[in-house]
């Protein structure tokens, strides 16, 4: 069990921790603070949420202190702060003195934490945070991008949403300085934060959020800022939010807002109406598009940390999408060669692997397409397996002609597709 998995999993470390120190097996414990053993191997491994009396039992029978029920108060807290942030149509409604209810339990139980610790971000939330300056800021985000490449999603959705909640508490404050940049900030990790809540298939939050990324994108002023956050919503909306024509509508609304000068923003932006194109079968205009974006690359536009390492990589993934979808694997090769992806990026090496499935599939490849689909899928952990990659994995069963789709190879991919969703 890996307590930075999630809150309920740092909690559930804690139960066994204060279990294991004072020498107790899980039968004895039950027995001792009266609760039942199966819900505690539960609580210990997640799998089950425990009450609060069942804590407070847990944590007098173990002379904790009140730290166990000073941890399940704050987790408590932090799961009512999503609920808000995902039912609320103004993503920041909550009242600072219910967030400052959490310093209250902290400092109630004296509860230690470490740098790195889950709970360390908690308290910061509830004291509300000391203003960063917008460097501090900026080196957050690209924290925060290397977690989402690197963790597992639910993970890195809350640490981002607690930032967030600093951030705009930050900029509400009056008298502030560095507004436009700290604006830059907030536009980026709502953008994040939208990414993760799309591979945790929670679409209509990732589409409210993207709403406070374009917002904030805007009052920066920063044009090629707003065109790759526009880009960036295009991008993952290909997943599942919208339908592909919608994305095409909204990659060429976001390009009318240019004088047509090349900019990593504009390169963005055409990279997502070419995959648009290709995803509504318009081949012969996701090539010609294709071709505009490549003398676009050619104009050596400069890497834009925090989305891509730069204008070609986008040009790459862009060529790729277009080429698996068409089954041309020499063209498909040459754009994975291209592509620099970040070392320890899951999604982009696992998507890769799948789109070169997809190409061999749609090559008339199944057995072997499948198969390599299969693998990709198999090797993560199931916390990695993201909805975006698992419709990804769905795209090459879907390349699989009619009259193939009961050979073994295809059942097992879709076995494990479908025992993952059910999970």
């Amino acid at each position: 069990m890996d307590p930075r998995e999630s809150p309920w999993h740092l909690l559930g470390a804690a139960i066994r921790h204060w279990r294991v120190i004072g020498s107790g097996t899980q039968q004895t414990t039950a027995k001792a603070a009266l609760v039942d053993a199966g819900d505690l191997s539960k609580w210990e491994r997640a799998v089950m949420r425990p009450t609060r009396p069942a804590v407070c039992s847990l944590d007098q029978h173990f002379g904790a202190g009140n730290q166990l029920i000073a941890l399940y108060d704050i987790i408590s807290e932090l799961e009512r702060l999503h609920k808000i942030a995902e039912n609320s149509t103004h993503e920041f409604k909550e009242d600072a003195t219910d967030r400052r209810r959490l310093l209250q339990f902290a400092a109630a139980a004296g509860v230690t934490v470490t740098a790195g610790d889950p709970t360390r971000l908690l308290f910061e939330l509830a004291l509300g945070g000391e203003p960063r300056t917008a460097e501090q800021w900026h080196r957050s985000t690209m924290d925060h991008l290397h977690a989402l490449r690197t963790r597992a999603p639910r993970v890195v959705a809350d640490e981002i949403l607690i930032d967030l909640m600093l951030l705009r508490e930050q900029i509400g404050r009056p008298g502030g300085d560095d507004t436009i940049e700290l604006q830059r900030a907030l536009a980026v990790l709502a953008a994040f934060y939208s990414s993760m809540k799309v591979r945790l298939g929670d679409h209509g939050t990732a589409l409210r959020f993207y709403r406070t990324a374009n917002r904030a994108a805007d009052a920066s002023g920063d044009l090629d800022l707003r065109l790759r956050i526009r880009a960036h919503e295009a991008y993952h909306s290909l997943f599942g939010p919208r339908d592909p024509a919608v994305v095409l509508e909204m990659a060429r609304d976001g390009q009318r807002l240019t004088d047509g000068r090349p900019s990593v923003g504009l390169a963005s932006l055409v990279c997502e109406e070419v995959k648009a194109l290709a995803d509504l079968g318009r081949n012969a205009e996701a090539a010609s598009r294709l071709q505009d974006l490549e003398d676009l690359a050619e104009a050596d536009l400069p890497a834009i940390p925090g989305f891509w390492e730069s204008a070609a990589d986008r040009v790459s993934w862009a060529a790729l999408w277009v080429h698996a979808k068409a089954g041309d694997e020499t063209s498909l090769s040459g754009d994975i060669d291209l592509l620099r992806i970040g070392s320890g990026n899951y999604q982009y090496s696992t998507s890769t692997t799948l789109h070169r499935a997809l190409c061999t599939v749609a090559a008339g490849g199944v057995k072997n397409g499948t198969r390599q689909a299969t693998t990709a899928i198999a090797a993560l952990r199931p916390e990695f397996r993201n909805e975006m990659i698992t419709w990804t994995a769905h795209r090459v069963l879907q390349a699989v002609p009619r009259d193939q789709r009961d050979r073994g190879e295809v059942r097992e991919l879709a076995h494990i597709l479908s025992a993952r969703t059910s999970a």
